[in-house]
């Protein structure tokens, strides 16, 4: 249950302007394609990439903040099941008696961002004055020691629709960015929460929605984990899965250690000299999916 915009339709980009006031009206008609005979308007009208009720006219090299999207047409082509047409009008007359004015209509206000931050620990090597995480003996601490606190920067953004974006929801919760966005690389913003109210206000039905991204210039993929663990396989390079290579650490005096050390990255146990100099070792893991953000037009 899902719709994807093919193209702005062949001859579907018009306006025109009155000298009077100066008036301005555009129009765009965008293709549509679903994956389900059974989507209806309802799915086709909140399509991904489609820009939100209140938004300003913007295609190709044009912009006119002035100009608001005040109505949305969905009809479907030639009574094909999946291919549909959605016919989107700006206006730039700002009438108090209007019954599309935003502030009457909950559906045309703008969209609103708010900016915080949140502390996140990651793990570290040494201190921010070179220091080494390790105790008077040279033994490295764990991740609950050697760490470094860092803020993240989390935007959250509201707006206001016509339907619930549970797909939408379903989809980006917990993915992270595919492409470039709000300036940060793949990776680097994590969709943490996404949610909605719905309301009622001068006879038009709405869901107030939120969309919370947290932004890490370190990358949220890939995660990484110090490669430690409570036993080796012996051998050069070390014949891993061979159980009569397999050896556990121990404690110095002989004794199985019931603490973890640190591995090689290649199943062995770490160098002494790798040890001392902090040279530690990382295991990677992809834990979040990657989504277009840009597809739910939250810039602007």
């Amino acid at each position: 249950m899902s719709a994807t915009i093919v193209a702005v339709k062949p001859g579907g980009w018009g306006g025109q302007a009155q000298s009077k006031d100066w008036i301005r009206r555009y129009s765009l008609v965008y293709t549509i394609r679903t994956d389900d005979p059974g989507d209806g308007p309802m799915i086709v009208g909140d399509c991904p990439g489609l820009p939100p009720r209140g938004a300003w006219y913007q295609f190709g090299n044009e912009r006119d903040v002035g100009a608001i999207l005040k109505t949305r047409t969905v009809k479907q082509v030639n009574n094909q099941k999946h291919w549909w047409e959605v016919a989107d009008s700006y206006d730039s007359q700002q009438d108090d008696e209007d019954p599309e004015d935003p502030e009457e209509n909950p559906l045309l206000r703008p969209p609103k961002r708010r900016i915080g931050f949140e502390r996140r620990d990651r793990v570290a090597f040494q201190d921010l004055d070179e220091k080494k995480f390790v105790n008077s003996a040279g033994e490295p601490y764990d991740a609950s020691v050697a760490t470094i606190p860092k803020s993240l920067l989390v935007l959250t953004i509201s707006r206001n629709e016509a339907a619930l974006p549970t797909a939408i929801a379903r989809g980006y919760q917990n993915c992270t960015n595919e492409y470039a966005f709000y300036g940060y690389g793949a990776d680097q913003a994590l969709m943490q929460d996404i949610g909605a109210d719905d309301g009622w206000e001068n006879g038009v039905y709405f869901w107030a929605c939120f969309y919370k991204i947290v932004f890490d210039p370190d990358g949220w993929v890939p995660e990484k984990q110090l490669d430690k663990g409570t036993y080796y396989w012996a051998g050069t390079p070390p014949d891993v899965g061979v159980a009569s290579q397999k050896r556990f650490f121990s404690d110095g005096t002989g004794v199985v250690s019931s603490s973890e050390s640190h591995l090689d990255a290649q199943g062995g146990k770490l160098s002494e000299v790798d040890l001392a100099a902090g040279e530690f070792n990382f295991i990677e893991f992809r834990k979040h999916d990657r989504k277009d953000f840009n597809a739910l037009d939250l810039e602007w």
